[in-house]
């Protein structure tokens, strides 16, 4: 009986150690805490390319993180970006782990802020636009290096952007205001001569020498008169030449501005008839 005893206990001993064997220890654990795939979104405040730093900034605060040797940067302007690239005033998810309250980047990318709205003001001198919505307007410092985009996504330049045109601008926001990084004007241009005007419909049609054209109007159409926009439906009259800016939205002719041009100039009328 007694044997069977110490023979129970031994082998109870032995299953005890094996079981504590198989468990690790305190100093077999993870040295830090991480957590990972977490992400925060803000705007660059501030890049150190030496330090391979980037501190973001949201509403109610900002954070340091660092860049990790494989972080990668999906920006909008650039597609093989590095941290150069990163400049204040973009708006980026971050994708980082949490090493102990150590942000370590793996993956930051831009987030694009667009503001679509009808060209109010363009000062070309002090480079600023003013563009309007329905609910708000915002005026953007235009840049030397401000990508003008027109239709077809060609390159454009400044003098296809005037007061009345519908654009879309794609902005970020450094602490010294809003910055233009790119405008689009992508309306489709037609010039010709009114033939109709009925400003119960709000519709125009305008021709060249073979066909008509029917436009309507889009609400808040700009119409431009001797260079001046602010102009009514009823100050343009049947025969006036016009270049109507417009959108085709499936077979229907949606205009946002209509400029007339100037009459010719009796010596210009002369020289063309002889």
């Amino acid at each position: 009986m007694k044997t069977k005893m110490n023979l129970t206990l031994i082998t109870v001993c032995v299953s005890s150690f094996l079981a504590a064997s198989s468990l690790p220890s305190q100093a077999d654990a993870p040295a830090t805490a991480e957590k990972t795939g977490k992400t925060a979104t803000g705007t660059v405040a501030s890049v150190d390319t030496k330090e391979k730093t980037v501190k973001v900034k949201n509403l109610f605060s900002s954070r340091t993180y660092h860049l990790g040797d494989n972080c990668q940067f999906l920006l909008s302007d650039k597609k093989h970006a590095t941290t150069a690239d990163l400049r204040p005033g973009q708006k980026v998810t971050v994708h980082y782990t949490d090493a102990s309250g150590v942000l370590v980047a793996d993956r930051i990318a831009q987030e694009e802020l667009r503001f679509r709205g009808t060209v109010r003001a363009f000062d070309r001198q002090s480079r600023t636009l003013t563009v309007k919505d329905l609910a708000s307007s915002k005026t953007f410092q235009v840049p030397q290096n401000c990508k003008i985009v027109i239709r077809d996504g060609k390159n454009g330049a400044l003098d296809d952007v005037k007061i009345g045109h519908k654009v879309t601008v794609i902005y970020e926001t450094p602490t010294d205001g809003l910055v233009a990084r790119e405008i689009e004007q992508k309306d489709l241009t037609y010039t010709g001569s009114l033939s109709a005007i009925d400003s119960t419909d709000r519709t125009i049609k305008a021709g060249q020498m073979i066909g008509n054209k029917k436009f309507n109007l889009a609400d808040g159409c700009a119409i431009v008169i001797d260079g001046k926009v602010g102009a009514e439906l009823s100050d343009l009259k049947l025969g006036d030449k016009c270049t109507l800016n417009y959108e085709d939205i499936n077979g229907v002719f949606v205009v946002n501005r209509i400029e007339r041009q100037p009459e010719p100039s009796r010596a210009e009328t002369a020289t063309s008839k002889r």
